[in-house]
């Protein structure tokens, strides 16, 4: 008896070489839009966000990505901003001039990464105390 069910290979869509990551990223989005996410393209996002977390990224790959976020719900947009928040916060940044220009072109990436860190900025602040109320003041 031949088992008919069995498919040795995953249905995914492959990833192209370094030199066509526009292309890439146009199948990642498509995904996107289409409700495909993990399943057919996590293995782009794990590339991409270990080129960002590796910092092996030139501005024109990051106006790419930035270019072609899928709002909502976009993985290696939000590793992007996290880590150029990350960069800015410990002063890592190793152009700081270029990567200002580079935000300023950007203008929906500079919001996100702002917004991180101030989320970052009132983490590390710590709660805000709350206010006691006194019930019943006046039987004490």
């Amino acid at each position: 008896m031949q088992q008919h069910c069995v498919v040795g290979k995953v249905f995914s869509i492959s990833l192209n070489h370094e030199h066509t990551d526009e292309r890439n990223l146009n199948i990642v989005r498509a995904a996107r839009v289409l409700g495909l996410n993990n399943t057919y393209v996590g293995h782009f996002t794990r590339q991409y966000c270990d080129k960002i977390r590796e910092h092996d990224l030139n501005y024109e790959l990051m106006g790419t990505i930035a270019t072609l976020a899928y709002p909502g719900n976009d993985p290696i947009y939000d590793c992007l901003a996290n880590n150029i928040a990350n960069q800015r916060k410990r002063g890592t940044v190793s152009d700081p001039e270029g990567l200002k220009a580079f935000l300023d072109l950007h203008p929906t990436l500079m919001h996100k990464v702002e917004a991180i860190e101030g989320t970052k900025a009132t983490k590390k602040a710590g709660p805000i105390p709350r206010r006691m109320h006194i019930r019943n003041a006046n039987k004490i």
